[in-house]
C-alpha cells in the first residue's frame, strides 16, 4: 500500500469549498480491508466511533475478551488478529505519558478533596468550635447543618471549557481557612467548583488526546487515581497523622501540593487535538497528534485518526450543506471512498429534552446519577466518622472502619474494571443496587443494637459491602451510559445535563444526612436504601444491556421494550 500524504481541507479553507461539496478521502477498499487485515485502526474498525471520552468499559464492546463477537471481530479484524499475530493496541508514547500524568494530578486533586473531611471530623468541629452535642450531652442540629456545608461537596459543574491548569488554581482557597468557618465553607465551595469540572473535563481531555484504544485504559486511571487519593485523604486524617488540633489545617493545605505541581508541568498538558480541529485549525492538531502519537504525518492509521476526527468535528452550519476534506491519497486505481458529512450535527440541550425518542435514554441518564448519589455513597465517605460517633461506636473502631472502607473501595475499582470487561451493564448496576440494599439493611441492624460485641464487626461488614457494591456498578456506569445511549451529536448536551443533576444530587443529598442521623439516629440510612430499592425497580424495568451492541440496537430494545 502506498503511503499517504497529507492533502485534506478543513474548516480553515471553507472559503474554498463549493455547496455541493463531499468529504471525500481518497483510500481505496482493498487498502482498508489491507489494514483491517493486519489489525490497524481504520474509519471501519469498531474502534473508529468510540466516543472521546476516557471511561472504565467504553471500549469493552469491542475487547478480545469476548464482548464482542468472533464472527464481527474477523471480519472486522482480520485472522491474523484473532490468531495472535499482531497488536491492535498501541503503545503509550512519551508525551501522551506526560499528558495523562500532568491531568491526572487534577483527579488527584478531586480525590483528596473529597477525603480529607471525614477522619478528623471530630477534631474539626472542636476547633471550629461547631460541636455535634451540647456539654449535657444533647445533639444540635443546627451544628449538623454548618458542618454539612463545611465538609460535603459545594460544587455545581463549571462545564467544559476551562483548562486543566485553571482547575489547578481553584484548589487553593481551602487551605487558607486556619479556624474560621465562613472561610472553610467559601474555599469548599470554591473547591467545589473545581472538583465539578475534573469530573467533566478530565475524561474528556484522556479521551480526545488518546488513542480510541487507549480509552477505556486512561479511564481506569482516572478512577484509580481517585480512589487512591480518597484512601490518602482519609488515612493523612487519622490521629496517627495529621488529624490533631494542630495539624488539621496543614492537612487540607496539601491539596495545593499536587495543584502547584501541575503548575509546573503546564507545558506537559498539550492542548486537545479535536479541540484544534473543532476550531478549524488544522495544522496544529496535526502537530499535536504526530507528538501524541509519536508517527509520521504519512502514516496511514495516524490519517485514518485525523479522517474520523473530522467527521466528528465538521462545523455546526443551519445551512445543513457538507464540507469537503481530503485526508491523503492510496492507490490511484483505487476506488474513491466518499462519505458525507452533514454539518448541523450538535444538537442542543432543549431539543433533546422535547424529543419523545431521547426521553428515556435520557431519564435512565439522568435517573441512574440520581441513584448514585442518593445511594448515600458519599455520605459514607464525607460523614461516616460522626455518623458513627453519634450511635456510640468508640474511635478506635471508627478509624478501622474508615480505612477499611477506603481500601475495599480502591481494590474493588480495580476490580471493577476486570468485570465491566466481562459482564453486562444492566448485571452489573443491577447487582449493585442490591448488594447495597442489603448492606443498608445489615448495617442499620448493627447500628439498632449499639455496644454488643457484633456491632463492630458487623459496621465493617456491612460497610466495606456497601462501598464494594457500589464500585462495581452504581459507581461507574451511570457515567458510561450516556456515551452508549446517545448519538455523536447528543453525546456532550446529555453527558453535561446528566452530570449537572449528578451534583445537584450529591450536593442535596450530604446536607440532608447530618439531619436525618439526629432524627432517625441508627435508622438515618433507610431513607438511602428506600431509593436504591426504587431505583432498582426502574432499572429492571427499563435498562436494556448495552455492551457489545450499537447505538441502533439499544435504541431498538429501547422502543420495543427490551427488559421491561
Amino acid at each position: 500500500m502506498a503511503p499517504m500524504r497529507k492533502n485534506y481541507s478543513t474548516p480553515n479553507h471553507m472559503e474554498h469549498i463549493g455547496d455541493d461539496s463531499q468529504l471525500c478521502p481518497v483510500r481505496s477498499e482493498q487498502d482498508l480491508s489491507d489494514m483491517d487485515s493486519l489489525g490497524m485502526f481504520t474509519r471501519k474498525s469498531s474502534f473508529a466511533d468510540v466516543p472521546y471520552l476516557a471511561l472504565p468499559g467504553i471500549n469493552s464492546r469491542v475487547s478480545m475478551t469476548g464482548t464482542a463477537s468472533q464472527q464481527s471481530l474477523r471480519s472486522e479484524l482480520g485472522e491474523h488478529f484473532l490468531q495472535g499475530d499482531v497488536t491492535l493496541l498501541p503503545s503509550f508514547s512519551s508525551a501522551l505519558l506526560k499528558a495523562t500524568f500532568a491531568a491526572l494530578l487534577s483527579t488527584f486533586s478531586f480525590g483528596y478533596n473529597n477525603g480529607n473531611m471525614n477522619t478528623q471530623a471530630r477534631v474539626m468541629r472542636v476547633s471550629l468550635s461547631i460541636p455535634a452535642h451540647a456539654e449535657d450531652g444533647a445533639p444540635l442540629p443546627a451544628n449538623d447543618v454548618i458542618w454539612g456545608f463545611c465538609s460535603g461537596p459545594s460544587s455545581t459543574v463549571m462545564g467544559t471549557g476551562a483548562p486543566l491548569s485553571h482547575l489547578a488554581v481553584i484548589f487553593g482557597p481551602e487551605c487558607v481557612c486556619l479556624a474560621r468557618v465562613l472561610t472553610l465553607v467559601a474555599g469548599r465551595v470554591i473547591s467545589g467548583i473545581a472538583c465539578g469540572g475534573v469530573t467533566v473535563v478530565v475524561p474528556m481531555y484522556l479521551g480526545e488526546i488518546s488513542p480510541p484504544q487507549l480509552r477505556g485504559t486512561l479511564g481506569t486511571a482516572f478512577q484509580l487515581t481517585m480512589v487512591t487519593a480518597i484512601l490518602i485523604g482519609q488515612v493523612l486524617g487519622l490521629d496517627a497523622f495529621l488529624g490533631t488540633a494542630e495539624l488539621w489545617p496543614c492537612m487540607l493545605g496539601l491539596v495545593c501540593v499536587p495543584a502547584f505541581v501541575q503548575l509546573l508541568l503546564q507545558s506537559w498538558l498539550l492542548e486537545s487535538p479535536r479541540w484544534y480541529m473543532m476550531a478549524g485549525m488544522e495544522v496544529p492538531a496535526e502537530t499535536i497528534l504526530m507528538l501524541l502519537r509519536d508517527t509520521p504525518i504519512d502514516d496511514p492509521q495516524l490519517q485514518e485518526e485525523l479522517f474520523c476526527m473530522v467527521e466528528a468535528c465538521a462545523p455546526a452550519e443551519p445551512s445543513g450543506q457538507s464540507v469537503n476534506s481530503w485526508l491523503g491519497r492510496g492507490d490511484d486505481s483505487g476506488e474513491l471512498m466518499r462519505v458525507n458529512v452533514m454539518v448541523g450535527r450538535s444538537r442542543s440541550l432543549c431539543s433533546m429534552l422535547t424529543d419523545p425518542a431521547l426521553r428515556l435514554p435520557m431519564g435512565l441518564a439522568v435517573g441512574l446519577m440520581a441513584a448514585q448519589q442518593f445511594s448515600g455513597i458519599n455520605n459514607a465517605f464525607n460523614f461516616s466518622s460522626t455518623f458513627l460517633a453519634q450511635n456510640g461506636m468508640d474511635q478506635g473502631a471508627i478509624q478501622w472502619i474508615t480505612v477499611a472502607m477506603n481500601v475495599g473501595n480502591v481494590l474493588v475499582t480495580a476490580l471493577s474494571v476486570y468485570l465491566m470487561d466481562r459482564a453486562g451493564r444492566r448485571v452489573l448496576v443491577l447487582g449493585s443496587m442490591a448488594t447495597m440494599v442489603c448492606a443498608t439493611a445489615l448495617l442499620t441492624a448493627a447500628l439498632t443494637m449499639p455496644k454488643t460485641p457484633l456491632t463492630a464487626p458487623l459496621t465493617i461488614v456491612a460497610i466495606v459491602s456497601f462501598v464494594s457494591s457500589f464500585g462495581i456498578g452504581l459507581g461507574p456506569i451511570p457515567w458510561l451510559l450516556p456515551a452508549e445511549v446517545f448519538g455523536m451529536d447528543e453525546r456532550a448536551s446529555a453527558s453535561g445535563f446528566a452530570a449537572s443533576c449528578n451534583w445537584f444530587a450529591n450536593f442535596a443529598a450530604a446536607q440532608m444526612f447530618l439531619p436525618l442521623s439526629n432524627a432517625l439516629g441508627g435508622y438515618s440510612f433507610l431513607p438511602f436504601g428506600a431509593f436504591i430499592a426504587v431505583s432498582f425497580v426502574l432499572t429492571a424495568i427499563y435498562l436494556p444491556e448495552t455492551r457489545g451492541k450499537t447505538l441502533e440496537q439499544i435504541r431498538g430494545e429501547m422502543r420495543g421494550g427490551v427488559g421491561r
